[in-house]
């Protein structure tokens, strides 16, 4: 009887601890759908944002006069037009 009450009490505790493991799945599960549609929606922001931004470089041109005052010589001028 003493066996048979000990197996009873363990399949007791291996059922609580069952439901409270499928409880904390129950919240991880709500918590993953919660994720998804937040990262959706910055996902959704992120592409709007990066639509309407203007992906080319709009720095004026530097003049040759401006390395040449610098000390450049002629080739190295020419050389920073061609880089630039």
């Amino acid at each position: 009887q003493n066996e048979l009450d000990n197996r009873l009490s363990r399949i007791d505790e291996l059922e609580a601890k069952c439901e409270s493991m499928q409880n904390t799945i129950a919240g991880m599960e709500s918590r993953c759908h919660f994720l998804e549609a937040k990262c959706g929606s910055l996902e959704r922001s992120l592409r709007s944002l990066t639509n309407s931004i203007k992906w080319e470089y709009s720095a004026p041109n530097i003049p040759s006069s401006y390395w040449s005052e610098l000390g450049f010589d002629d080739i190295d001028i020419e050389c920073m037009d061609l880089f630039l």
